[in-house]
């Protein structure tokens, strides 16, 4: 029979115990690391989806031409508000008419319009006060806040916003 030799070294009682104890002190610095970059990229992807929600919800504000429902999509509050909620992945964009989901008029130059804010959140209204010429821009500005799942590391929450503006072009009058 082989018999297994051991390097004194290993057999001593207290080596387990340090490798316990190395691991005690190094496991709570390697989940505060672990939580603190969950936390930050959760913080960037919901980032990401606000900036997303926005620029869709001003791309569809911007063009000319009418809704799957025939109402016009450059004042029709809600399907703006649709389109920002259904291109901000698992992340709920406020319902309006709240501070956190404002859509805006301006001639260009940021001059506001005569009613420079979008205000009719019916789904099956348009806000006809809204009167838009080719060349006047809508903004449209989504808010949404951060709050850490996990309060282990000092992140303090807070409110995410994307603005957007694009050019209204396109709306001319035929005829005379």
């Amino acid at each position: 029979m082989l018999k297994a030799t051991h390097s004194g070294k290993r057999n001593r009682s207290g080596f387990r115990g340090q490798a316990i104890i190395e691991f005690a002190i190094a496991l709570p610095i390697l989940l505060v690391i672990l939580v603190g970059i969950f936390e930050v990229g959760r913080m960037v992807f919901i980032y990401a989806a606000v900036t997303n929600a926005s620029r869709n919800a001003v791309r569809y504000a911007s063009a000319v031409g009418n809704a799957d429902n025939g109402l016009t999509k450059y004042n029709y509050c809600y399907g703006i508000y649709e389109t920002a909620q259904k291109s901000s992945f698992l992340i709920a964009i406020p319902t309006p008419p709240t501070n956190d989901f404002k859509i805006y008029y301006d001639n260009g130059n940021g001059t506001p319009l005569a009613d420079p804010e979008c205000s009719v959140w019916n789904s099956a209204q348009v806000d006809t006060g809204v009167k838009v010429n080719s060349g006047d821009r809508v903004e449209v500005i989504v808010t949404v806040r951060y709050e850490p799942m996990v309060k282990l590391i000092p992140i303090t929450p807070r409110d995410i916003t994307s603005s957007s503006r694009r050019t209204i072009l396109g709306i001319y009058k035929l005829g005379s």
